[in-house]
């Protein structure tokens, strides 16, 4: 019977897991800076966006001793019949003095904010882009290990050290090497007659960029394509579901966020960061920019 060859993936799970975090990093660096919400320290606002990001909510309650606002996490310990809760116990991570860990009413004594009308993290549809992205990403790996040349090498045990050395000697550029005909006989080109598809996997996988970064509010006219060879419409229409996008985010989080203003007394407000980038000179609609 032939020896059973057990296959290690452990490598490329490992390039996978640190592709995937590269690009969460890569995303949640662009969200915290692109977010701003006035009126709050710059603890405050790490601590709101990071939340908002993995989270998609957070309680705010006012320090009566101090008057001083107040975020933290939350659980709902009833609900309305419209799924909205009624009462909600902060969660004391830190154990300081100041946080109740009793139920506070809703709408009266704590505000609930959320960052989308799913009331889910914005990091959860974030995650099915860079999911595709990274399988593009590894596909594209792929590609380019197949277009390597790759050996087959025929022999018994007793000569593995030989072949080992000899495509050693291939990686190293080493131009002289030594071996009987019969050595030779055993080395073969493996041709895997696969064609070169890795610009397209490239596009799509800007494309899936292009996307995230819109659903994101990021301004993302000219990645793919060079900017003045757009006309003027398609930017307009670019700069529609950029705005939209930002929409989604940054006026949920407002709606709350006023809520949270009337009741508790607070100024809080959620922007963008770059709120001109959009803007542009006049130009006619055939006339490309």
């Amino acid at each position: 019977m032939g020896k059973r060859i057990l296959y290690n993936n452990e490598n490329v799970i490992i390039d996978r897991a640190s592709l995937r975090q590269a690009y969460i990093d890569k995303y949640f660096n662009i969200y915290m800076n692109n977010l701003k919400i006035e009126n709050t320290n710059y603890q405050e606002e790490n601590f709101l966006k990071r939340r908002f990001w993995s989270d998609g909510t957070i309680a705010c309650f006012i320090i009566k001793s101090i008057d001083k606002q107040c975020f933290v996490d939350y659980a709902i310990s009833q609900y309305n019949i419209y799924d909205f809760g009624v009462y909600a116990t902060p969660i004391n991570r830190k154990g300081v003095s100041f946080i109740p860990t009793y139920p506070m009413e809703i709408d009266k004594d704590i505000c609930l904010i959320y960052a989308q009308h799913n009331k889910k993290g914005i990091l959860n549809l974030v995650m099915s882009y860079i999911n595709r992205i990274v399988d593009v990403e590894m596909v594209i790996k792929q590609q380019l290990k197949s277009h390597k040349i790759p050996f087959v090498f025929t022999g018994d045990e007793t000569e593995k050290d030989k072949f080992k050395d000899f495509f050693n000697k291939i990686n190293t550029d080493i131009n002289d090497l030594y071996m009987t005909g019969a050595e030779l006989d055993n080395i073969n080109v493996l041709n895997l007659n696969n064609g070169f598809i890795i610009d397209k996997l490239y596009s799509l996988k800007q494309q899936l960029e292009n996307e995230l970064k819109e659903y994101l509010g990021i301004n993302n006219m000219g990645t793919t394509e060079k900017k003045e060879h757009l006309i003027n419409s398609e930017v307009d229409s670019n700069n529609e579901v950029v705005e939209t996008s930002r929409a989604s985010i940054i006026d949920v989080l407002n709606i709350y966020f006023e809520n949270c203003n009337k009741i508790l007394g607070t100024k809080l407000k959620a922007v963008y960061n770059a709120p001109n980038d959009l803007e542009k000179e006049g130009v006619d609609n055939n006339e490309e920019v």
